[in-house]
């Protein structure tokens, strides 16, 4: 789903017919996304001796611009090492003083403009024992993404805070209830002038022209303020199981988003986030991390599910280093594969998309290549167990 549902049934019409001539085409494009139901756009033209390539060359941009705005929320495969864009509530649920994480992802480079998306946070927790092992966690989230031939560019900054509740026993606490809260602001913005439109081409000269008449405001941006929600709940049972889950609310006042100058009622829906996932020794030196995420907005919505099996290669306690290889499944979109290592304090990986769904004809088989870095300093002294997500 998300970035390659619309885009894919862009490419296949381009797939199959980019070699045919025609007099008249009439159809309808339509997109299914994250942020919005359905877009319908039709397009009527006639002509005698019309290339089609250039045809689609118009439809091509004209879907990119729309569908991007209306379509575009971050989307990483390792979202397990994406802890403040998977959920406000993992703000500072963290055995240490601070985390850094770091996400780059790169999709579609094989079809079209390249997606390509940029994530960095940084989180701490505090008043860990002022308040008895009950706890809150702060942080900042910053992201730049850009999509397509428009470049259609979102780039956003969230604060994000957290209060993690003790459950269970008092002194040594092994479960915890977070709930989490991000305030931020978004800016989009597209390059009108790298567009065409329907509307550019003359059916009598058979050209397009330089002017369009859309109506687009002068700086082809906008920005609103958005605010997202979300509750974890986080286990440790034992060095050998612990496990987690947890539900996100993004966009809770549904901000507006138009770059048309006329007053336009589109918004950006509510997008619901669920997602567990468990890390499970089978002895001490190979243990599993199984995760889920769902994701609905909408009448969009999407499963991710798979699992990466981890090796500790040495024996050294106050250092391990472990390597991990694993497989997600988006449902009838794409296979992943990824491999990493994590020391005591960092943890890299890099995961590739393999595209699976009718699009593979034209991307054969790419997708996006991603890599994430997570780094925990000055491990805390305090005996506290938590987690966030997966430690391979």
């Amino acid at each position: 789903m998300s970035k390659g549902k619309w885009l894919r049934k862009q490419i296949l019409f381009f797939t199959v017919k980019k070699n045919c001539r025609i007099k008249k085409i009439s159809l309808i494009l339509s997109a299914e996304s994250h942020k919005s139901n359905y877009l319908k756009t039709k397009l009527s033209l006639t002509e005698n001796n019309c290339s089609m390539k250039k045809i689609l060359l118009s439809l091509t941009t004209l879907l990119v611009m729309f569908a991007g705005a209306n379509a575009q929320d971050i989307h990483f495969s390792q979202f397990y090492s994406s802890p403040l864009t998977l959920n406000p509530a993992a703000t500072g649920l963290i055995a240490s003083k601070y985390r850094v994480a770091a996400n780059y992802r790169d999709q579609w480079a094989s079809i079209s403009a390249p997606f390509r998306t940029i994530s960095a946070s940084f989180d701490l927790p505090f008043l860990y024992k002022q308040m008895n092992k009950n706890y809150f966690g702060a942080g900042i989230i910053v992201f730049s993404d850009k999509s397509g031939t428009g470049d259609l560019a979102n780039q956003s900054i969230y604060l994000s805070l957290a209060y993690h509740q003790k459950i269970g026993n008092p002194r040594h606490p092994k479960h915890y209830l977070s709930v989490g809260a991000q305030a931020g602001y978004v800016q989009k913005s597209v390059n009108i002038n790298k567009l065409v439109f329907a509307n550019q081409y003359d059916p009598n000269t058979k050209l397009f022209s330089k002017i369009s008449t859309e109506s687009f405001n002068a700086a082809s941006t906008f920005g609103y303020a958005d605010f997202n929600l979300g509750a974890m709940w986080s286990s440790y049972i034992s060095e050998m199981f612990s496990i987690y889950g947890g539900a996100t609310i993004h966009h809770l006042t549904k901000p507006k988003e138009s770059f048309l100058v006329i007053n336009s009622t589109n918004v950006l829906n509510n997008l619901a986030t669920f997602h567990v996932g468990a890390k499970i020794g089978i002895n001490d030196i190979v243990y599993l991390s199984p995760s889920l995420l769902y994701m609905a907005q909408s009448q969009a919505n999407e499963f991710t599910l798979g699992s990466s099996i981890g090796f500790q290669v040495n024996d050294n306690p106050k250092e391990p280093t472990a390597f991990y290889a694993g497989a997600y499944y988006r449902l009838g979109d794409a296979a992943v594969a990824l491999v990493g290592f994590e020391t005591k304090l960092t943890r890299v990986g890099f995961s590739y998309d393999f595209n699976l769904s009718s699009l593979h004809n034209a991307s054969h088989y790419s997708g996006g290549f991603e890599m994430s870095l997570v780094h925990e300093g000055n491990p805390s002294t305090s005996p506290r167990k938590v987690i966030y997500c997966p430690r391979f």
